[in-house]
């Protein structure tokens, strides 16, 4: 029976019918199937397109560690090979010592002549080359090393140097055989000592030809300082979280946060003063967060929400900035409101007409501005369960909005982008931001779901109305740049590796991990531009002048994070500063030496960047960044290498004194409970209580300073080098003193404003006067941490 080949491969489908019946279905002829003909059915064939399937592409990560599995396994075969060769070398050794035991003599007269194993065979007599010569190595003796090695010349047969040997011991005269010897031992005052009957420099020229060949194949190799052995290809973990890490992150992480007052009703009509002070705010936000994180095209939103200050927005934006540390927010000259009244009153305004923009419109950029604000206003008061659910809905709602604004944005060139679009985008690194850090931390997530790897975004560009400013231009590329840092460890092509890491839930690390995370660190310092870098290499340390002379806070900020993020990743892996000296630490190979020295780097970098971001804009100092700096710092005074320790103690002078100036800026008196920070307080009169905390997304302070203290009060960066002056232990009496005279103190100021000879009464407002959760549980856990700090 003939088949036809254009049916032999095709997959009979079914009918509906027959496949529901398991029955075979066949077509003889028309369009329905003999079992449908009989059971009188409807014969339906239901075609379904086969989808097309995507072949999976290999990751880069998988790639590379395949290659680097490559080069292990090389590495191993040649180690291998060296190892046989080595084992052979050493079976030539023990045959030769057992042949030297067997001496020939060739009379009475004549010396022993030690046969070496290389000698010609009697059969290849006329293939010999020329003059042959042996030699041996006696056994070295603990007091006095001698080795004599006794050599018989051979007789010459003609004088071109064609000689003919020969084994044969009788062809041998004693008459015409040339003899000479050679002692070789250690002299008294150091060195080899040459005792010899050499007479020519023939004889000691072919002595030296075959003795140096000896000499270099037996002489054992050994491995140099910097020997790697590549067969160890992972690292132990030796700091899975520091502590200080572990102290802030368990006020982010609690579960059982402050619980929020129960919010007054909204007054329907409201007050034309209190617009006018939202309108103070929206310029300040711009002027200070705004401009170093631009979210929010300011050409666009800052005219509107000048012209509507109630708007839902607007309210967010003015309770972020009221709660925040921003000292551009003076209101000390417009109102006697209290600050945190004020920032109150925009957060629950804020808060209701979210609800009803919720319920009765369609999201827009502005519901995710709005959630973002709260959200950092909710970390601010320590309310995590709060400004977890508002994170959660800004990413929903983000990702909702995605392919809207993707449209618009690859439709069009990109500085004409709609300032929609383009604020969007900004939102969605910042919301994303916010919310991996939250799944570490409030939900205590080792591993990053992939719903927030997106590829597709885009970074954030310098739109058209943007360019006619040149400091907003330049701040927009300096926040182009910090996203593409940020984003390092979010790409698809990292593995999840470097969050775990971060999180502290590994034990080891493969090196090749480690590897790839540093060279996306390497390549991000490449692709800066040179006025936005602080050295001339990746990892070098930073100089005091080129820190001076960057006069551009915003490059200060994003080198800042930079040599952060190398310190938190390097800190996971770096050995005990006070197990090492550092001696033959190199950069070529990933160990802990080599994690301890680029610690040491960027703990100076960032102490030396805080101190003049601390002068120039006080704003954005970031109090955890500081306290994870110092505690590194205050490992690495224990160093056994003593520059590295020196450094550290000068470096960690200098942050602390960073946040001392910073907490007595934002009490508004020199006189603040510092003790829990290991400062010396002789008299308490400010109050800890009004304190804030940072937001998590990094944009601003954890403490409050006043504009006009701290125009009187900041320390100038050049005093910071020469301070010395030691710190006290915490004085436990002087935390609960603050703490009890904190309602007592709220609108009172123990210092003249600069240019005033006394306090005004409505100077209150220009502080802010929040309970100061976070303060407060950061200074009672850091009492008998920091005590010590300067001793």
């Amino acid at each position: 029976m003939e088949v036809d080949d254009s049916n032999k491969n095709k997959r009979n489908k079914p009918c509906e019918n027959c496949r529901a019946h398991r029955r075979k279905c066949i077509v003889l002829q028309g369009m329905q199937c003999e079992r449908c003909i009989k059971m009188a059915t409807p014969c339906i064939f239901k075609f379904i397109a086969k989808p097309n399937t995507v072949k999976k592409s290999v990751p880069a990560a998988k790639r590379n560690r395949l290659l680097a599995q490559v080069r292990l396994m090389e590495e191993q075969v040649e180690a291998m090979e060296e190892q046989l060769m080595a084992l052979h070398v050493g079976q030539q050794q023990q045959q030769q010592q057992q042949q030297r035991q067997q001496p020939l003599y060739y009379g009475p007269q004549e010396p022993p002549m030690y046969i070496k194993e290389e000698q010609i065979d009697d059969n290849n007599n006329s293939n010999d080359n020329d003059n042959d010569y042996e030699d041996e190595d006696e056994d070295e003796d603990d007091e006095q090393q001698y080795e004599t090695v006794m050599m018989q010349q051979r007789k010459r047969r003609r004088p071109d140097n064609n000689f003919e040997s020969s084994n044969n011991k009788e062809m041998i005269s004693p008459e015409h055989a040339q003899q000479w010897q050679l002692t070789v031992s250690r002299g008294r005052a150091g060195g080899l000592q040459l005792s010899t009957s050499i007479q020519n420099m023939e004889d000691m020229q072919m002595f030296l030809y075959d003795a140096l060949g000896y000499f270099r194949d037996s002489s054992p190799t050994r491995p140099p300082l910097y020997h790697v052995d590549r067969r160890v290809n992972s690292l132990t973990v030796t700091n899975k979280i520091l502590r200080i890490e572990e102290i802030i992150r368990n006020f982010f992480a609690s579960q059982t946060s402050q619980q929020p007052q129960k919010d007054a009703p909204t007054p329907l009509l409201l007050d034309p003063c209190e617009s006018h002070l939202r309108q103070h705010l929206i310029d300040a936000y711009f002027t200070c967060n705004g401009s170093l994180y631009p979210t929010l095209v300011r050409p666009y939103f800052h005219p509107y929400l000048r012209a509507n200050p109630d708007c839902m927005l607007a309210c967010a934006m003015c309770a972020f900035v009221a709660y925040s540390s921003c000292q551009h927010a003076n209101l000390s000259t417009l109102t006697t409101m209290p600050r945190r009244e004020l920032a109150e009153s925009c957060r629950r305004r804020a808060r209701s007409l979210l609800q009803d923009e919720l319920f009765e419109s369609e999201p827009t950029v502005e519901t995710v501005a709005t959630l973002m604000f709260l959200t950092q206003t909710s970390l601010i008061l320590l309310r995590n369960s709060e400004g977890r659910t508002y994170i959660s809905m800004a990413w929903r709602i983000a990702t909702q909005l995605r392919d809207h604004y993707l449209e618009q944005l690859h439709n069009v060139n990109p500085g004409s982008a709609p300032p929609e679009a383009e604020s969007w985008r900004r939102l969605f690194y910042m919301v994303r931001y916010l919310e991996v850090n939250m799944h570490i931390i409030y939900d205590g997530r080792a591993s990053i779901s992939p719903v927030l790897l997106h590829e597709d975004i885009g970074y954030p560009v310098v739109l058209d109305c943007e360019k006619d400013d040149p400091e907003l231009s330049s701040a927009v590329q300096v926040f182009y740049h910090i996203i593409r840092l940020n984003d390092c460890h979010l790409s698809t092509k990292v593995d999840e590796i470097g969050y775990r890491l971060l999180a502290g839930s590994l034990e080891t690390v493969l090196c090749s991990d480690i590897e790839y995370l540093e060279n996306q660190m390497f390549g991000f310092w490449q692709s800066l531009p040179p006025k936005y870098r602080l050295s001339d290499s990746p990892m070098d340390y930073v100089q005091l002048d080129r820190v001076q002379q960057c006069t551009d806070p915003h490059v200060l900020y994003l080198n800042k994070l930079y040599y952060s993020y190398w310190l938190a990743l390097e800190t996971r892996v770096m050995q005990a500063p006070s197990q090492t000296n550092l001696v033959g630490a190199s950069f070529s190979r990933l160990d802990g030496e080599r994690a301890l020295v680029i610690v040491s780097i960027c703990s100076d970098a960032v102490a030396k960047i805080f101190r003049f971001l601390h002068w120039r804009l006080p704003c954005v100092i970031e109090l955890h960044w500081i306290l994870i700096t110092s505690d590194a710092m205050k490992m690495l005074r224990d160093a056994a290498n003593p520059q590295i320790r020196e450094r550290a103690k000068k470096n960690l002078r200098c942050a602390l004194k960073v946040l001392k100036e910073q907490l007595q800026s934002n009490q508004g008196a020199s006189n603040v409970d510092l003790a829990a920070f290991g400062f010396d307080n002789n008299s308490l009169s400010g109050s800890t209580s009004s304190t804030t905390t940072s937001s998590s997304s990094g944009a601003s302070s954890c403490c409050s300073i006043p504009l006009e203290d701290a125009v009187s009060e900041r320390t100038s960066p050049s005093s910071f080098e020469d301070d010395k002056s030691p710190f006290t232990p915490p004085n436990p009496q002087l935390q609960q003193q603050s703490q009890h005279s904190v309602h007592h103190n709220h609108h009172h100021s123990h210092h003249p404003i600069h240019h005033q000879t006394s306090p005004q009464p409505s100077s209150s407002s220009s502080s802010v006067t929040t309970h100061g959760a976070y303060f407060r549980a950061v200074s009672l856990a850091l009492e008998s941490y920091f005590g010590d700090a300067q001793q």
